[in-house]
This record gives structure tokens, sequence and C-alpha cells, in this order.
């Protein structure tokens, strides 16, 4: 039965779906966005910061700080300049446009959007950021870097139960970055979810534009990718670069503390 299912979304004609994805997370968005102004909203959010704050310890701190630290755009730059270089070695151009779209599309918007709505950040907060609260960037990332390499993980997979153990890391990854904003009252849980519902609108979109990117390529547009000798090598080199850049942004990196 599961790889019967998994032929079947093979078969799946991703691009016929992009009408679709685009307009239920946009009508998602515009609904979120209209509910952060409602009174019993605002209550919930602010009750679930207050909340959290009372959960707090040293140790969680501790490691919803390194957990956040995925969603910085040091850590962003990093990890995508890995992958891209990953994409060029194994010359997968038409992944490598998919991963320009999810990435710049979903920054962008949400750089656009807590402009538009300019929603203060919570009172609790532990670190100082200067950008708006809402849509929460880091969950916004968390699903369009980290879902899209998911993505891309799954379709290297065979077995069902591999792909099955890929989607639920994935997802815990991704609820892991946006339970950090929460715990440490950098966002409200609406900035979250809104965040969510962007970083997966842009990661529908890089999936679904597959096969018009592919003949783009077939127009000869999209970069034409040499070979690279010593494929493995390479990538394994890249994989622990990045995972070691991590590392030391991690142990060196002092987020600012807000005032009081």
């Amino acid at each position: 039965m599961p790889s019967t299912l998994i032929r079947g979304l093979k078969r799946w004609h991703w691009g016929g779906l992009l009408p679709l994805i685009t307009l239920a997370a946009s009508c998602a968005l515009v609904l979120v966005g209209g509910l952060i102004t409602t009174d019993p909203i605002i209550a919930v959010d602010v009750r679930l910061a207050n909340l959290l704050v009372s959960f707090r310890t040293e140790p969680l701190t501790q490691l919803f700080s390194a957990l956040t630290l995925l969603g910085k755009s040091h850590v962003v730059v990093l990890f995508v300049s890995a992958l891209a270089i990953l994409l060029v070695l194994w010359r997968k151009g038409i992944d490598l446009m998919a991963l320009i779209i999810t990435i710049v599309g979903s920054t962008t918007s949400s750089w656009l959007l807590k402009l538009a709505f300019q929603r203060p950040r919570p009172d609790q907060a532990i670190y100082l950021e200067s950008s708006y609260s809402f849509p929460s960037g880091h969950a916004t990332i968390a699903v369009a870097l980290y879902g899209f390499i998911g993505y891309l993980l799954i379709r290297l997979t065979r077995r069902w139960w591999q792909r099955i153990s890929l989607v639920c890391t994935t997802l815990a990854l991704i609820a892991a970055i946006g339970l950090s904003r929460l715990y440490l009252a950098e966002h409200y849980l609406t900035d979250v979810l809104a965040g969510y519902l962007l970083g997966a609108l842009w990661l529908g979109v890089a999936v679904a534009s597959g096969p018009g990117l592919s003949r783009f390529n077939a127009l000869g547009v999209a970069p034409i990718l040499a070979p690279v000798p010593d494929r493995q090598l390479l990538t394994g080199l890249v994989i622990t670069l990045a995972l070691a850049g991590y590392l030391a942004i991690a142990l060196t990196y002092q987020m600012p503390l807000k005032g009081p």
C-alpha cells in the first residue's frame, strides 16, 4: 500500500497545485493577519507568553537559544550557501532555482509583511530584535529552508518508512524552531503560525513550480552545470564545514539582550 501511494504521488503533476497552494495560503495569511487585531486573539497571545515565562530555566534558555540560531541570518546564509554548492556539485539546476524561489520569496514577503503590520514584539522578550513581530521570520525560514531540505532528502530515499521518518524529523525541527521563538518570548503564537503559513506558501510554490522550471531548463535558459569529479568527497566536506560553522556560531555568537 505505501509503495502504491508513493508511485501515485510521483505521477502527480505538482504544477497543477500551484494556484490552489497560493490561494489557500494567501487566504490563511489574510485571516491570521486580521485575527491579530482582535481582543480574544491578543488575550491568548499574551497569556501564552506570560505562561511560558514562568517555565524559564537557564538550561532550557540555552537550549532554545541554540535552536533559535537555526533561523538567524548568519546560520541561514551558511546553510543556504552550502546547499547551493551541493546542488551545483550534483548538477541539480532545477532544484537550485527552486531553492532561490523559496528563500528569496519567503524572506522578502516576511519583511514586507512586518512593515505592513508593524506589530511590536512581546515585552517579555529575552533578546533584542530590531524588526517587527508579525510574522515570525524564524518560523517562515524554518519551513522554507528546512522544509526544502527535507523535501530533497525525501526524494532521495526509496523506502516508505525512511520517508515517514524524514517527514517527522523535518516537522519536529520546524516545530522546535517555532517553540524557541515562543519560549524566548521573541514572538507571539499568531506570529509563529503566520510564519509557518508564509513559509509553507513559498515551499509549495517552489515544489509545484518544478514542471515549469523543467520546461524553462529545456529551453536552455537555466544554468548549465558542468560535471564535477569526486562529488562524494566534496559533498562530505561541504556538509562537515556547514555543521562546524553552525557549531562555531552557536558557541561564540552572543545575541544582544533586551534591556529592562
